[in-house]
């Protein structure tokens, strides 16, 4: 087995054809494979929302001239998805969605469910993190780069009503990259505390020093939420400690 990290149109070239066409299966762990000859069996993992919510709400945040470039990648996308010979992916909405925007057969596609990392149960595997303190009552974790469709924008928001309404003093503890903290708005940062992108084995320590986790995002492909929502949209909040 061998195993080669690329990335987008990184997979265009001589080199990368030869290794893959060597081989008898190629499993592409976040797809698509960007080939339209593979005279091997092409399996690929799907995790892309965009394509199988077209309708989300998430375009209406962006420029006209961002959400037709968009809707143009991921057509494309979908167009190599299509070409696939399985597609992995880890919720049942997910495959359901396949079905419906690519028309692809259903037994073409499998549902594999996450689970809980190991790392979680071996407290010795974890690494140590440095997480600022704060003057405030509630601290709430947000794990994930800031893409539009996280939906992180409305943390100032939600600080503000938790102020008002509970007069609880909330703080987000964010992990950024320093180019994502710096385009923040003074508001979004007044109210947030970036701790910068984390290693896995960094992860529960991060969870284990606050109070609650978030996750406003609007689209995902690997969770539905307890209210049997499907990553279209919905909220999951995690609240560890009462309120």
């Amino acid at each position: 087995m061998e195993v080669v990290d690329t990335f987008g149109a990184s997979m265009s070239n001589i080199w990368f054809d030869r290794v893959l066409n060597d081989q008898d299966v190629v499993f592409t762990i976040f797809g698509p494979l960007y080939k339209l000859y593979t005279p091997f069996n092409n399996v690929c993992g799907f995790a892309q929302p965009w394509i199988i919510y077209p309708n989300n709400e998430c375009y209406a945040k962006l420029p006209m001239i961002k959400r037709l470039t968009l809707r143009l990648k991921y057509w494309i996308q979908g167009q190599f998805f299509k070409r696939a010979d399985s597609l992995v992916v880890e919720l049942e909405h997910v495959k359901n969605g396949l079905v419906r925007e690519l028309g692809i057969k259903p037994e073409r596609i499998h549902v594999v469910r996450n689970c809980l990392s190991s790392i979680y149960l071996d407290e010795a595997a974890w690494s140590s993190l440095y997480i600022p303190g704060s003057d405030c009552d509630l601290r709430l974790g947000f794990v994930g780069r800031n893409y539009s469709h996280k939906n992180t924008d409305v943390f100032p928001a939600i600080a503000k009503l938790l102020e008002k309404s509970h007069r609880i003093r909330a703080k987000f503890y964010v992990t950024f990259t320093d180019k994502e903290w710096l385009a923040c708005s003074a508001e979004f940062r007044n109210v947030c505390i970036n701790v910068g992108p984390l290693l896995v084995a960094q992860c529960p320590k991060f969870y284990q020093s606050l109070d609650g986790v978030v996750f406003p995002s609007l689209l995902e492909c690997f969770f539905c939420n307890a209210a049997g929502g499907h990553g279209d949209g919905k909220t999951i909040v995690r609240i560890r400690s009462a309120v």
